[in-house]
């Protein structure tokens, strides 16, 4: 309502138990109840399915409400009136809106503690949650992941233990997967620099270390996350001009498996599908022996 007895009607549908607004004070001043709009419970009472409040109660908060709303309409009369603004001071205005902002409050108390509670439900089959099966390989989105290790992890020789002992806090803080550090024999000791695929002693621990280590995650509820490093992989040998481009282990590659397109490791493969990484021989994918063996690798780790 905006001037000095300003009223207008609105056809509100049954449903709505309440109504908001705030008050036109001038031209670009509006009143509000501490930066909210106010609310007023409507004063038709409605019984309302599981509600337990006797007709008397009703009647009572009806009488209750109506009486703080014509409290704030004759505030506000009083506060629009020409010959109120032109009489009133500061302090007086302020001590009005004071005054309109606690019936406002007090109303709106009376509505929370109305407001009728429904008895739950049994909802529709189709309004159930779907059962989320999480996928190995790309997981739901809704994974929490903890990277569990950082660039200097190895230099304790028994990460995999001293994460063993925390794999309990680890989940009680809500992870449900856990980043573990390249796994396989490392010519650096982060485990970047990956040499043996098959031999998984690293300076993070033992093989068996590992595998203790992830029966404890799996004991927890943590899903555990492999770092594998793919794209280039440090040789065990050197060639007739010196270059180190002959691998060995299991994965006894030759300088075919290396690309062909980076002078420092004098490779006989196909060009590199990206940027070469100089301190290792780029591994060359699209040789089908290199593949192969890598799937394999991967289905056995």
């Amino acid at each position: 309502p905006t001037g000095n007895g300003s009223r207008a009607l609105f056809t509100l549908d049954e449903k709505l138990d309440g109504f908001l607004f705030v008050l036109k004070l001038e031209a670009n001043s509006w009143v509000n109840f501490q930066g909210n709009d106010f609310y007023i419970p409507l004063s038709s009472a409605r019984s309302v399915k599981g509600q337990s409040d006797s007709e008397s109660e009703e009647t009572s908060g009806k009488a209750h409400t109506d009486g703080i709303i014509n409290e704030i309409r004759n505030l506000v009369s009083g506060l629009n009136s020409e010959k109120s603004l032109q009489t009133k001071v500061k302090e007086a205005k302020e001590s009005i809106l004071n005054e309109i902002e606690k019936l406002a409050a007090e109303a709106y108390s009376i509505f929370r503690s109305s407001t009728p509670s429904y008895p739950e439900e049994d909802s529709d089959a189709d309004d159930a949650e779907p059962t989320i099966n999480i996928s190995s390989g790309t997981g739901s989105g809704f994974e929490i992941l903890c990277q569990g290790f950082n660039w200097e992890s190895n230099k304790s020789g028994r990460w995999y233990m001293e994460l063993k002992e925390k794999a309990s806090e680890i989940s009680s803080l809500g992870f449900t997967v856990i980043w573990l550090p390249p796994p396989t024999e490392s010519v650096s000791p982060e485990g970047y620099m990956p040499k043996d695929l098959y031999n998984l002693n690293s300076r993070y621990g033992t093989i068996d270390e590992l595998k203790d280590l992830v029966k404890s995650l799996h004991g927890v509820g943590l899903k555990v996350l492999g770092d594998v490093v793919l794209n280039h992989r440090c040789a065990h040998y050197q060639n007739q001009n010196g270059v180190w481009n002959i691998f060995g282990g299991r994965l006894n590659w030759d300088d075919r498996a290396v690309v062909g397109d980076d002078p420092h490791f004098q490779g006989r493969g196909n060009k590199s599908s990206g940027d070469n990484f100089h301190a290792a021989p780029n591994i060359d994918h699209s040789q089908d022996f290199v593949r192969k063996d890598l799937i394999e690798w991967l289905c056995w780790l």
